[in-house]
């Protein structure tokens, strides 16, 4: 491989690492986030509305398609999880780790400072 493509397979590598962690990431803990706030809401109105037939229906689907929410968000993250460990990306899909964990490999800094905090 020469130069001009490791330099090129490098900064796709971290233009994909900077891509999950500002938008694919983020995006999928907002959408559990909602499935999730779906169901709780459901549940509320089945419980508080629990003398209207109409009310407890309509807080049934929406527990039902928070429940869906949630399996697909968890079936989205086990499908990237699998793609990850194929193609041998483990390390990509650290969760909060992301950008700063980049950059410390890609300059050998460490991420801390373990001596007293005296830099050299």
């Amino acid at each position: 491989m020469s130069d001009i493509e490791r330099a090129a397979a490098q900064e796709t590598q971290a233009f994909v690492n900077i891509f999950n962690e500002v938008f694919v990431y983020p995006l999928l803990i907002l959408l559990t986030a909602l499935a999730l706030v779906v169901f709780i809401y459901g549940a509320a109105q089945y419980v508080l509305y629990g003398d209207n037939e109409q009310e407890r229906a309509t807080g049934q689907k929406h527990m039902l398609f928070g429940i869906i929410g949630l399996f697909i968000m968890l079936t989205a993250f086990a499908i990237m999880q699998i793609f990850a460990a194929t193609f041998g990306l483990e390390d990509e899909l650290n969760i909060g780790e992301g950008v700063e964990r980049q950059r410390a490999l890609e300059t050998r800094q460490p991420l801390f400072n373990f001596d007293g905090g005296q830099d050299g």
